[in-house]
């Protein structure tokens, strides 16, 4: 198990593991995330930047300005792996040229305090900018609890790597659930879009 260090907006740190299924092929997977100069021995920390040659937009920003972005799936809300790249991303964004930005990207906001990582969009990931946090749980009781749980990346004492379900409406902040209360349904449907729509319960949806 090796530690790579990555610089992400700001130069916040951002820690990740890479997992290896056998000794030698540490150098092989470095390369194909960060590029064919970087060669990790086991124990070694590297760091890197993502620079705006490698990344045509700052992911922070960009989930800030849309406000709720697919990480790279496809639906009705933006898509940070194609903006990363600057063109229509086919397949699994892994396989595409620039992926190693992309995974870069994608670290840089899941890792970042005012972003939640759900399932919300079709089920998919998708990040949600602290701003429409209020609206999401706003209308809660027309969602499908599960697609607004937030998803967290740990790393176990013993090294190894998992995704950590926090249900809804545990990981809400209360200055959030407080502002939730503030607002009207009908405010929050108008904060987040027509969108939303396609993922309210039916009878929600018929009566909005």
């Amino acid at each position: 198990m090796n530690w790579l260090r990555v610089l992400g907006r700001g130069g916040k740190r951002l820690r990740m593991r890479l997992a290896y299924q056998k000794a030698g092929t540490n150098a092989i997977a470095a390369q194909q995330l960060f590029g064919s100069g970087v060669n990790l021995r086991p124990g070694q920390t590297v760091e890197y930047t993502i620079t705006n040659s490698e990344c045509s937009v700052d992911p922070i920003r960009f989930v800030e300005r849309h406000g709720v972005v697919l990480e790279g799936g496809r639906g009705p809300r933006p898509n940070l792996a194609e903006a990363v790249v600057g063109e229509r991303v086919y397949g699994s964004w892994w396989g595409h040229k620039k992926g190693h930005a992309i995974f870069r990207a994608t670290r840089t906001v899941r890792d970042c305090d005012e972003i939640l990582v759900c399932r919300l969009v079709g089920g998919k990931i998708t990040y949600v900018h602290r701003r429409l946090w209020p609206a999401i749980v706003r209308l809660a009781n027309s969602l499908d609890k599960k697609t607004i749980a937030a998803l967290e990346e740990e790393h176990t004492p013993s090294g190894a790597h998992r995704v950590r379900t926090i249900p809804f409406p545990r990981w809400v902040p209360s200055d959030v659930r407080q502002a939730a209360e503030n607002i009207s349904e009908e405010e929050a449907l108008l904060q987040l879009g027509d969108w939303i729509k396609l993922y309210l319960r039916k009878a929600h949806r018929s009566a909005s």
